[in-house]
């Protein structure tokens, strides 16, 4: 399950973000206190991809296409 998350983080925040916004809307019960918190673990997840893609294009640039 990890080495998912290393290799797709863009893919899990997605998955994450899509099951959260949508448990919030069909389910009338979810506590809408938690839609804050729950926001900015969207936004967390999303930084957090985007630099684990970040450093993926930078290792790739700098090291494997060295002549």
């Amino acid at each position: 399950m990890s080495f998912y998350i290393q290799k797709y983080p863009s893919r899990v925040s997605g998955y994450v973000s899509a099951i959260i916004l949508n448990t919030a809307i069909y389910f009338h019960g979810f506590p809408t206190g938690l839609l804050i918190p729950t926001a900015m673990l969207i936004i967390m997840l999303g930084e957090g991809s985007q630099r684990m893609e970040n450093s993926k294009t930078l290792q790739a640039l700098y090291t494997e296409n060295d002549p």
